[in-house]
């Protein structure tokens, strides 16, 4: 969950976020059917009814965290014209990919041993430091 109250300085400008903003419109975009069903099933306590009771709580936490999103950080003016969704061209030498993976967990030189590095993995996970 992202906390869209707290200002993060460019937060509007980073690709991972509009890919995460077009995942909400999904979600969104998919939970007719349960609103839908709730409101024309309202008493009903089955499992359909429960899931769909829940689906339609998430979807009302998506648009609150989409509209927060919007109202703190959109700025169409602040946007580069040749922003995309799509990722750039994926790094092309072991050095290019081992830099474009590395993230310092701490100020120290030497990492923890076993301790995760924080950015993305090479499966496509996002990695965060606890």
């Amino acid at each position: 969950v992202i906390e869209v109250e707290i200002a993060i300085p460019g937060l509007g400008q980073h690709r991972e976020m509009w890919q995460f903003m077009k995942v909400c419109d999904e979600v969104i975009k998919n939970s007719k059917d349960d609103f839908m069903y709730v409101s024309e099933n309202p008493l009903d306590e089955s499992l359909k009814a429960v899931l769909a009771r829940r689906n339609c709580e998430y979807t009302l936490i998506i648009v609150r965290i989409v509209l927060g999103f919007f109202d703190a950080y959109f700025d169409r003016n602040q946007m580069d014209p040749d922003f995309t969704l799509n990722a750039p061209p994926p790094p092309s030498t072991p050095l290019e990919r081992q830099m474009s993976t590395r993230r310092p967990t701490s100020v120290s030189s030497t990492p923890k041993s076993g301790a995760a590095e924080l950015g993305p993995a090479a499966d496509g996970a996002f990695n965060f430091a606890d």
